[in-house]
């Protein structure tokens, strides 16, 4: 039997009396390329904490946020390019490189001078319609075939990087309260000219996951239609930069950076029809939902000194659906 990678199985030509060409049969490395293309959603958002112009960590802090930047609706064109390799019918390889360009968004940027969001004294909300995404994933397991080999069982370990390059332009200030005390008063309300900032962020770790497959055969030999499901749990150290290019008071091109550590969870499903003898079309969605644990926000200041500060979550969610060819070796 010929067993292709990313599937639990393909039988139609053996169980038709087709007994296949003696590729499939003798080959011990079976491959599947594939490309495919769509949308993808996502949000993502975090906040600090700290004394109010006094950016030293503390565990008294008085104000428990100080600041909270969020992103929604981020709509993404993306592509992804993927092989699937399967050694001796058992031993899997996956890789997957995916790349994204936004094309709409929005932003929102407060910041409060009393506790538990009390106290806005500046709002702005941007658009966010600039940047791009990016994803690279790589995967090792180990097949386990049921029921004729039209079920499959994939353990997976394998190791993840995610990026996102937001871009914040045409400021638009909805919340303006100054006060004397403050030492940096908002914009009056109303729209703000020269807003280019950006804040660029990077994910990566390990993970490990499950691929469950089952093959449903069709009538014709060369044909058979594929259902796909995967459960990933990641480990992830989250790092950031951010140029806040309207600040004065900070440096440039580095106004700030984020550490920390999280989690995530990716599920994925699939489906496959096979079209010809090696060509198939595919249709996949995927769910992502990551967040961290309380981390490090370390602010560079436009006169060489820095100032720390804690960085008490960062929340990212994305939704895509890519529908795609492949092609098997």
């Amino acid at each position: 039997q010929r067993v292709f990678p990313g599937s639990p199985a393909d039988t139609a030509g053996l169980e038709s009396g087709d007994q296949g060409s003696g590729f499939w049969e003798n080959d011990n490395v079976e491959s599947r390329f594939s490309v495919a293309a769509g949308y993808r959603r996502d949000e993502l958002d975090w906040n600090i904490a700290g004394k109010l112009f006094n950016y030293t960590q503390q565990e008294d802090v008085v104000v428990n946020v100080l600041s909270e930047l969020t992103w929604d609706n981020l709509d993404i064109f993306q592509i992804r390019f993927a092989n699937e390799t399967l050694f001796a019918k058992r031993y899997f390889f996956r890789f997957s490189y995916q790349r994204g360009t936004i094309y709409d968004g929005e932003n929102q940027d407060s910041d409060y001078k009393e506790p538990d969001r009390n106290g806005e004294w500046s709002r702005s909300n941007n658009n966010a319609d600039e940047g791009d995404v990016s994803d690279l994933s790589v995967a090792t397991g180990y097949r386990f075939s049921f029921w004729k080999n039209r079920v499959a069982l994939t353990p997976l370990v394998g190791y993840s990087y995610h990026e996102q390059n937001l871009v914040m332009t045409d400021g638009y200030q909805t919340v303006s309260e100054p006060d004397p005390a403050l030492r940096l008063n908002p914009p009056d309300v109303g729209p703000f000219d020269g807003l280019n900032s950006t804040y660029e962020t990077r994910w990566r770790g390990p993970w490990l996951g499950l691929d469950v497959g089952y093959t449903l055969l069709l009538p014709r030999p060369s044909m058979q239609m594929n259902f796909g499901l995967g459960l990933e749990y990641h480990w992830a150290d989250y790092s950031a930069s951010a140029d806040w290019n309207l600040r004065s008071d900070l440096a440039h091109p580095e106004s700030f950076e984020h550490e920390a550590t999280g989690t995530g969870v990716v599920v994925n499903a699939s489906w496959r029809f096979q079209i010809a003898y090696r060509f198939g079309l595919n249709l996949s969605l995927n769910y992502q939902d990551w967040t961290t644990e309380a981390g490090t926000d370390r602010v560079y200041l436009s006169s060489g000194a820095t100032d720390v500060t804690r960085l008490n979550e960062v929340n990212w969610t994305s939704r895509s659906v890519l529908f795609g060819i492949d092609y098997t070796f």
